[in-house]
C-alpha cells in the first residue's frame, strides 16, 4: 500500500483501496478549467458538430485523392523498389558482404520477394504487428502508470457528459450495437455461412481466429487490469473498462468482413471505398463507446490496437491459405446461392434493426445526467431543467 501511496502522490491520482482487486489509478474527481463553466453548451455542441463535419470533409477528399491518385503512387513506388534492389545488387560492397555471408543474403532476399507469401508480403505483416504490438505495451505503460493520458481520459470523459444531448446518446446507442456480442454472434453465423456458400471456406479459419483471439484478450486484459468504468456512464456495464471490447471486435470482427470484400473485388475505386467504409464504421463504434461515457478514450485506444493485431493474425491466415491455393478470392458462384447469400445478408440487416430499436437506456440513466448537470454550465442546466 505504501508502494501505491507514493504512485497517487506523484500523479495526483485518488485510488480506492482495493486489496483483493487492484485496481488501475484512476482521476474520477478532476474539475472542468473554470473557463468551461462560461460557454454556452449552444457554442460547445455547434463545434464539435464543425468540427465533425469538417473531419468528414476532409476523410471525403482524401478517398477521392486515394481512388484518382493511388494507382500511380503505388507504381512509382513499385518501380523505386525495383531501382533499389538492381542498384543494390550492382554495388561492388554489397556483392562482398553478399559473397561473405551467403546465408544472410539469401534469408534477406527471400524476405523481399514478391511472389511469394513467405517474402515482402510475410514481412510487411510481421513488421505491421510488431510495430502495433509496441504501441499496444506503450499505452498499457501510460495507463498503468497513470501518465498523463489518464488525466486526459477523465477530463474529456466529464466533458462530453456535460454537453452529451439526448438525440446524440440515441444514435451512439444504435451505433454501439453493433458490437453487443448478440449482434456480433449473429452476424458471425452469417459471415460464416456466406463464405461458406461464396466457396470460400477456408476464410472462415481466419474470420473465427481473429474474432475469438481477440474476444479471449480483451476478456483477460479486463481481467488483469480491472480498470473501473466512468462515472458518467449511461449504460450499465458489468465487465471493466480496459480495454474496450466493442473498439476490438469492431477491428477486429468488421475489420476482417472488411478485409474479405477488398479481397473479393479487383477494381481499384471499390477497394477504397470498402476500406474507407470499413474504418469509418470502426470509428464509429469507438466514439459511440466515448459518447455513451462508458469508456476513456485509452480505452477504445487500446482496444483498436488489440484488434489490430488479431486482424493482422486472421489476414495472415487467410494469405497463407490463399497462397496454397485453397481460397480463391474471385470464385464463381450459381444463382442458388447467390440468393441464399442476399437472403442472409438482409434477415441479418432486419435483425439488426428490429434488436436496436428495442434497445433502452436502464436507470442509471439519470445518474449519469446528474454528473452531466454537474459539470455542464449553468445555461445548460438550466436548459435541461
Amino acid at each position: 500500500m505504501l508502494a501505491t501511496s507514493s504512485l497517487c502522490q506523484k500523479t495526483k491520482v485518488s485510488m480506492i483501496d482495493t486489496p483483493a482487486t487492484p485496481a488501475l489509478p484512476s482521476i474520477e474527481h478532476v474539475h472542468l478549467p473554470a473557463y468551461w463553466q462560461d460557454i454556452p453548451a449552444v457554442l460547445v455542441v455547434t463545434a464539435i458538430v464543425v468540427g465533425l463535419l469538417l473531419a468528414v470533409g476532409l476523410v471525403w477528399l482524401l478517398q477521392r485523392l486515394v481512388v484518382r491518385k493511388g494507382p500511380e503512387v503505388l507504381r512509382v513506388l513499385v518501380s523505386l523498389g525495383r531501382s533499389i534492389k538492381t542498384a543494390l545488387g550492382g554495388n561492388v560492397y554489397v556483392g562482398r558482404v553478399a559473397r561473405r555471408y551467403p546465408a544472410g543474403s539469401r534469408f534477406l532476399v527471400r524476405r523481399v520477394d514478391r511472389s511469394r507469401f513467405y517474402g515482402l508480403a510475410l514481412t510487411l505483416l510481421v513488421l505491421a504487428f510488431a510495430y502495433v504490438l509496441a504501441l499496444f505495451a506503450g499505452i498499457i505503460e501510460d495507463v498503468v502508470t497513470a501518465d498523463s493520458i489518464v488525466a486526459l481520459d477523465h477530463a474529456m470523459a466529464q466533458l462530453i457528459a456535460a454537453y452529451r444531448e439526448p438525440w446524440v446518446v440515441a444514435v451512439f446507442l444504435w451505433i454501439t450495437s453493433l458490437g453487443e456480442p448478440r449482434v456480433v454472434g449473429a452476424v458471425l453465423v452469417v459471415a460464416c455461412l456466406v463464405l461458406w456458400l461464396t466457396k470460400r471456406k477456408y476464410a472462415i479459419a481466419g474470420l473465427l481466429a481473429s474474432s475469438f483471439g481477440a474476444g479471449v484478450f480483451v476478456t483477460l486484459g479486463k481481467l488483469t487490469f480491472q480498470r473501473s468504468r466512468p462515472v458518467a456512464a449511461v449504460l450499465l456495464e458489468p465487465s471493466f473498462s480496459f480495454p474496450s471490447g466493442h473498439a476490438t471486435i469492431a477491428v477486429a470482427f468488421y475489420g476482417f468482413l472488411g478485409y474479405v470484400l477488398i479481397r473479393s473485388t479487383t477494381q481499384w475505386k471499390q477497394r477504397v471505398n470498402l476500406l474507407f467504409a470499413t474504418a469509418t464504421l470502426v470509428l464509429a463504434i469507438g466514439l459511440s463507446r466515448i459518447g455513451l461515457g462508458v469508456h476513456y478514450l485509452s480505452d477504445v485506444w487500446a482496444g483498436y490496437l488489440l484488434g489490430v493485431l488479431w486482424l493482422i493474425v486472421g489476414i495472415t491466415l487467410s494469405e497463407w491459405l490463399s497462397a496454397s491455393g485453397r481460397i480463391v478470392w474471385d470464385g464463381a458462384t450459381t444463382p442458388c446461392r447467390r440468393a441464399a447469400v442476399f437472403g442472409l445478408i438482409l434477415a441479418a440487416i432486419v435483425g439488426f434493426i428490429a434488436y436496436a430499436s428495442t434497445r433502452s437506456l436502464p436507470p442509471s440513466h439519470g445518474a449519469g445526467d446528474d454528473v452531466a448537470g454537474f459539470f455542464a454550465p449553468a445555461a445548460h442546466n438550466q436548459a435541461r431543467t
